[in-house]
């Protein structure tokens, strides 16, 4: 059952969502979702990879990459699409979740919130909805010593080169290509 309640973002502006207007943002989000999971990320391009954190039989636990071309653009999707890309609990409010999450990407925006703390918060208002493992830079996930990055390098030197016991070392200038696809359907 769908509950229609008034909440207010830090500008003061009412977010008072209809049903019509949920569904509209989902398609939104649908939609853009599936146009920066077909895009190819080049050198400045700024990615996340997440998944539905619903019931498996409503897509929860399937992720998938999307690549934006910038870091705002990035934060953009997080903070106005995420939350109404994947189905969330029956009858919960979204609007104190989008205030929360608008909220968390302005600090991130002025520097005042770090990315892993500003993950793990954005998590936590993402609940039930939609949880974010990793987001970066492509050049952080070819070769970052995090730990994200490392297992889904050493993932494709496993499954697709044949690597026993390969490691997360950075991508060479030769596994580029072959990564970039291994990327298209990384947890899916």
């Amino acid at each position: 059952m769908y509950r229609r309640t008034t909440w207010h973002n830090r500008q003061g502006d009412e977010l008072n969502l209809s049903k019509e207007d949920i569904e509209r943002r989902e398609k939104v989000a649908q939609e853009l979702a599936e146009a920066a999971h077909g895009c190819r990320p080049d050198s400045q391009s700024w990615g996340l990879y997440s998944y539905g954190d619903g019931p498996s039989a409503a897509g929860g636990g399937v992720g998938a990459f999307l690549w934006f071309s910038s870091e705002a653009k990035l934060l953009d999707f997080i903070a106005l699409h995420l939350l109404f890309g994947a189905q969330g609990p029956s009858g919960v409010p979204v609007e104190p979740r989008l205030v929360s999450i608008g909220e968390i990407i302005d600090k991130v925006r002025k520097g005042e919130l770090e990315q892993e703390p500003a993950r793990l918060a954005l998590n936590s208002s993402f609940k039930g909805f939609s949880q974010i493992e990793w987001w970066g830079s492509r050049s952080n996930l070819f070769s970052a010593d995090s730990e994200f990055p490392r297992r889904v390098r050493a993932s494709f030197r496993i499954n697709e080169r044949g690597e026993p016991g390969a490691t997360g070392h950075p991508i060479t200038e030769e596994e580029e290509k072959d990564f970039l696809q291994y990327l298209e359907t990384f947890g899916i």
